[in-house]
């Protein structure tokens, strides 16, 4: 099980992949939440659909010069987890 060690929570964001919103580093994993209550109860468990939704890079999100850009199809707006560091 994949544990967020260094993560922020972005608030709102609309999956719009002309949107870029700056992160000064880059992300490891980017997930959509689904129950934030669960994922703080478990103490940063990403539990794919039950906590979190885990997006693919490339596919539904991309990080390229400082800018992230989510366009996740499971969401128009969501509150999205930005993971710097886990453990297994």
């Amino acid at each position: 099980m994949m544990i967020a060690t260094d993560y922020v929570i972005l608030r709102g964001v609309r999956a719009d992949a002309k949107i870029k919103i700056p992160l000064s580093r880059r992300p490891k994993r980017i997930a959509t939440i689904l129950d934030e209550a669960e994922f703080d109860r478990s103490n940063g468990a990403m539990v794919h659909n039950s906590s979190i939704f885990l997006e693919d890079r490339f596919h539904d999100w991309i990080y390229d010069d400082g800018r992230l850009s989510y366009y996740s199809r499971i969401a128009l707006v969501a509150d999205v987890l930005v993971v710097f560091e886990f453990t297994n």
